[in-house]
């Protein structure tokens, strides 16, 4: 179903950040680049539900815009696009066209030897399951309307006494959905560092970080978090690093007009360890949350280089009180081939559900292939596998998926490909198989 955002928000901001960019084209020059692209993708029970919803057809035309000025200490983007969608699909009265899917945003760094500035802001509204596909299907209904932005200073590089200061603001909103677990949030963050390089080897950084979160569930969820930290580098030889920082952490959580109180002690030992060829890491990590209360969880890694690619390895324990010991590890492979690539990954990491008030163990492992054919196309494969596993849920879903692109002409490129998905949770097994043909151009200027 198409569904539209405001794009009022994107609008503002969009003329805010275009008015600001003259002065700063003066000094490294600006490059503009215009976007266009076509789309056409047709599909079968896109939304994975049980049993099949049916297909549906949809065009995309997406115009983008977008800025770059670039000098030696700074750099300026901006990135606007919006799409007009024509669908027909089973829960359309026909062909139904729209304007939506308005996506912006906005950076900016400055760097020199004693400081550094970092703004960002972004706006984007789409389907929720544009932004993130391995929703269950409940959750893939409605419109997300994602923003938020961010500011960071660091003083004092080079000096024996620095300072940090950041703060940033998120705000999530949902339209048309049926998951009650989808609320709308605002997130507000600040944080305030003092770094103390008391000589070349020990450096020393005291911190302070507060949270405020609200959430419009039925219990109209509010959670304040303060932290305050302690913590030291030490390089201990020319291979050996040790890290450690301690704190104290309170949480207060504020559920139909009840505040409940959780605080404790944080902390963090690390090391990293330079051999030959890559690294060898560790830590231990004591951490607090308001539904958990304390995780501890312990980890060793391996980064090494090979001669045409790279391997890194993790393998370690999480444990809570409520939920008991769990192991957690990761292995990514990637490995240049003499005319393409490709990645291997497996996971396994566990993460709490705040909507569910649960515990989920989630398993991934994913195969990508390309291949360039010639100097004008290229293939690509991929493949994955998903367990995710909870006590009111497992969901295991498989994907395949397979492209072919190809260059027209110097400017225009030609993208297409298949995909297939299985999924099966408590509702049943589901299937998805979709095909999609893309053409796309970019315009570039320099002004």
């Amino acid at each position: 179903m198409l569904r539209s955002g405001s794009i009022r928000g994107a609008l503002l901001l969009g003329v805010a950040t275009v008015s600001a960019l003259p002065a700063v084209a003066q000094d490294g020059g600006l490059q503009m680049v215009i976007g266009l692209s076509q789309r056409l993708e047709t599909g079968t029970n896109t939304g994975l539900e049980v049993p099949s919803e049916g297909s549906e057809t949809i065009s995309t035309t997406r115009l983008s815009f977008g800025l770059v000025s670039a000098t030696e200490i700074s750099r300026l983007t901006f990135n606007a696009s919006s799409a007009l969608l024509i669908e027909n699909s089973f829960d359309t009265d026909g062909v139904e066209a729209d304007i939506g899917s308005p996506d912006l945003s906005f950076g900016f760094t400055r760097e020199v030897a004693s400081a550094a500035l970092e703004i960002s802001a972004r706006y984007r509204s789409d389907d929720v399951d544009a932004f993130d596909s391995s929703l269950s299907a409940d959750e893939r209904i409605g419109t997300l309307t994602d923003s938020g932005a961010s500011f960071r200073l660091e003083t004092g590089r080079t000096a024996s006494v620095g300072f940090v200061v950041g703060a940033s603001y998120d705000e999530a909103n949902y339209e048309d959905t049926v998951d009650p677990d989808l609320v709308d949030t605002r997130t507000a963050r600040a944080n305030g560092d003092v770094i103390l390089r008391f000589s070349e080897l020990v450096t020393g950084r005291l911190g302070l970080a507060y949270s405020h979160s609200e959430e419009d569930n039925a219990a109209q969820t509010v959670t304040d978090t303060a932290t305050a930290s302690a913590g030291l580098d030490y390089v201990l030889s020319e291979r050996l690093t040790l890290a450690a920082s301690l704190g104290y952490t309170e949480i207060d959580t504020e559920e139909f007009g009840l505040v409940d109180t959780t605080s404790g002690p944080v902390g963090r030992l690390g090391f990293v360890y330079g051999m030959t060829n890559g690294t060898l890491n560790g830590e231990v990590v004591v951490s607090r949350t308001a539904d958990e209360d304390v995780r501890t969880t312990l980890a060793i890694g391996r980064e090494l280089a090979l001669p045409a690619g790279s391997l890194s390895a993790r393998i370690g324990a999480t444990r809570t009180e409520a939920a008991g010991t769990d192991v957690i590890g990761a292995i990514v492979w990637t490995q240049q081939l003499p005319s393409g690539e490709m990645d291997v990954r497996a996971e396994r990491s566990v993460s709490y559900d705040d909507g569910a008030d649960e515990v989920v163990t989630s398993s991934v492992a994913a195969v990508d292939w390309s291949m360039d054919v010639n100097a004008l196309s290229s293939i690509g494969l991929d493949v994955s596998y998903e367990i995710s596993d909870a006590p009111s849920e497992r969901v295991e879903q498989a994907e395949f998926g397979a492209t072919y692109n190809y260059s027209l002409t110097a400017d225009w490129g030609l993208e297409s490909g298949v995909r297939y998905i299985i999924r099966d949770d408590l509702d049943g097994r589901a299937r998805s198989p979709s095909v999609f043909v893309e053409i796309s151009r970019d315009f570039d200027f320099l002004p």
